[in-house]
């Protein structure tokens, strides 16, 4: 990063080689503690980007980067792989390691059922998938997503899908 504007040491403005200038201050940019939402910060594939979605509002983190930030963990977090290995081998596509991208579809695709917790899922439209992707998640509500568990100690005696 270069400093492109500077008119006192509290305010300052940093240019990365990607993304609008960022507002700093003189001692977070001599530590080094200015970031860049561009960088690769989640599991070694995603970034938060620039643009209208926040990973928080108000102190509180915001549905879409709960949602990016569990699927991005069920891909590419080793240690919650190895309590659900089911997820060993899902990948995320490229688009959706950007969560402005992501957030924009989260937008455009999220509805809610009244008394019910609403769940990403991949596979529900494409049996077997391993790839969450615009073309393959849906969001479902949790009761309807619990039918298509396969582990018949969390779904009881009956068949998939009953």
């Amino acid at each position: 990063m270069k400093i492109v504007e500077y008119n006192n040491s509290n305010d300052i403005w940093v240019q990365f080689e990607q993304g609008e200038p960022v507002h700093t201050q003189w001692t977070p940019f001599i530590k080094g503690e200015v970031t860049n939402v561009y960088d690769i910060s989640i599991y070694g594939v995603g970034s938060i980007g620039d643009g209208l979605y926040k990973t928080s509002v108000k102190g509180k983190i915001s549905p879409q980067y709960k949602s990016w930030h569990s699927m991005m963990t069920r891909c590419y977090n080793d240690k919650y792989q190895e309590k659900q290995p089911t997820y060993k081998g899902c990948t995320v596509v490229e688009e959706w390691h950007n969560f402005q991208n992501f957030a924009k579809w989260y937008d455009e695709n999220y509805y809610e059922v009244e008394g019910d917790k609403m769940q990403l899922d991949k596979d529900i439209i494409v049996k077997g998938n391993k790839v969450y992707s615009p073309n393959t998640c849906v969001f479902v509500p949790q009761s309807i997503n619990k039918l298509f568990i396969k582990k018949e100690f969390k779904r009881g005696k009956l068949p998939i899908g009953v």
